[in-house]
């Protein structure tokens, strides 16, 4: 998969999250590339822009992975309005 493009899908506030969303992710066999700053992950920043994790996917899954992303972003808000 070295030649393949990587397309970024989403940005997640955190490695947990990050983390999270690939297990899904790799869980469909979507393989999943996790880039974070490195002044983030060496100080270990758990908020504002160097906390972000940019999860990235081969292009031709993007779409696929959009789809569950979305769709777990969908029920963690249902989760907090019950």
């Amino acid at each position: 998969m070295a030649d393949s493009k990587w397309e970024k899908v989403t940005v997640a506030t955190g490695e947990l999250q990050a983390e999270i969303i690939r297990g899904m992710l790799e869980a469909q066999d979507i393989e999943v590339l996790l880039f974070q700053e490195g002044a983030g992950k060496v100080f270990s920043v758990s908020v504002g822009p160097l906390a972000e994790v940019e999860i990235l996917v081969p292009a031709d899954k993007k779409d696929e992975a959009t789809r569950i992303i979305d769709e777990y972003y969908a029920q963690d808000e249902g989760a907090e309005q019950g």
